[in-house]
């Protein structure tokens, strides 16, 4: 964790990564127009 900080009224971190990584294939995402989750979810 680099910094605890607010976000409106919730307590966040700001993380720190760091390691490597290589590429291994490229993807295609498709979306569902009928999909219920298409933009995503929260949870809480």
């Amino acid at each position: 964790v680099a910094e605890v900080v607010r976000y409106g009224p919730y307590e966040a971190v700001i993380p720190r990564v760091a390691g490597m990584a290589w590429v291994t294939g490229t993807h295609t995402f498709l979306i569902d127009p009928d999909d219920p989750f298409r933009e995503g979810f929260f949870l809480r």
